[in-house]
Order: C-alpha cells, then structure tokens, then sequence
C-alpha cells in the first residue's frame, strides 16, 4: 500500500480474534520539502553578484518555491540544486577574483603608460610626455626586473610629468582661448 511522505502509525483495533483490522494513520504535517536557498540567492544578489550568478541563483531559488507550492518536489529538489550550485559559484567567483584584485595591487607599482602615451599624442608641450613615456617604460623594466623600488620611484616621476603636461597643455589651451576672443572681439567693434 502506497502512502504519502510522512509518519505512519498502525495497530491493531480489538475485535474477534479470528478477524483482525488495521488502521493506518498517516500525516503530512513533517513532510521535508526540498530546500530553495533562497535567502542565500538574496544575499549573493545584493552583495556577491559577478556576472549575474547571484541573479541565476535567485531565479532558480524562487522557481524551487514555487514548485513547492504547486506540489511538484522532484522539480523542486532539482530547482534547489540548481541554485545551489550558482551560489557556490558566486561565492567561490567572487572571493577569488577579490583575491587576484588586491594581489595585483600589491605587488606591480602603478607606471602611467597609458596616460604617457596619451600625453605623448595629444598633449605633449615641452616635451613632458615624451619624458614621461620614458620613465613610465623605465617603471615597467624596472618591475619586470622584481626592483619595486626603483619602479615605484619611476613610476611617480612619470606621475609627475603628466600632471605637469596636463597642466601646461591647460594653461596654453586657456591663454588661446582668451587671446582668440580678445581678438575677435575687437574685429567685431572695431
């Protein structure tokens, strides 16, 4: 005889000794439905979500909800796992790629190169991002090398002669500009 999930309780009622009954009781009140991690599917979407796993997680959670509420556990179940596993990636994701984030800092000084080069082709007066495209190659060999030192040092003297490009390529550019209007200015009344 088939049962539903949950407890059973039989016995025999009293009666001739010739028939014999049996009662069987049966309750679904401690049936274990399967579980939907759903607050941990919260969690990893508010706070641990790299490339939308904690979001996979949540979808899949309250699909196991919902299985559960219209009565198909073995979907369920396997919802359940679903979000399970996109959890445990979200986790093991995101603690690692914390992990590779702070390593990197620690270890390679910045070397501005990007911005030297940008200096060095667009706003170069003086010369100063062409000096700094040196020093900031010079940081790069010297971390290459394992010297951090001497690349920390590099680098912020490449530091130095971007914000001195940038700042002399604004001062030139602001003397244009009021130099241009002043002289337009007096074509126009004059």
């Amino acid at each position: 005889m088939a049962t539903a999930p949950g407890w059973q309780k039989t016995g025999l009622m009293a009666g001739n000794s010739r028939e014999t009954h049996s009662v069987t009781i049966t309750s679904d009140a401690q049936a274990v439905h399967p579980r939907d991690h759903i607050i941990w599917s919260i969690f990893n979407l508010i706070n641990m979500n790299p490339c939308c796993l904690g979001l996979v997680a949540l979808y899949y959670s309250v699909k196991a909800r919902d299985m559960t509420i219209a009565g198909d556990l073995r979907t369920a179940e396997m919802y359940g796992g679903r979000a399970l596993c996109f959890n445990i990636a979200a986790l093991v994701v995101e603690t690692h790629s914390v992990t590779i984030t702070s390593d990197a800092q620690a270890v390679h000084p910045r070397d501005h190169i990007i911005w030297s080069i940008f200096n060095l082709i667009n706003m170069n007066p003086c010369c100063l991002g062409l000096v700094a495209l040196y020093y900031s190659v010079k940081a790069r060999d010297m971390t290459i090398a394992g010297d951090l030192r001497t690349a920390e040092m590099y680098g912020g003297r490449a530091l130095c002669f971007n914000i001195a490009a940038l700042v002399v390529f604004c001062v030139i550019a602001v003397i244009i500009i009021i130099t241009t209007s002043v002289v337009i200015s007096k074509v126009v009344v004059g």
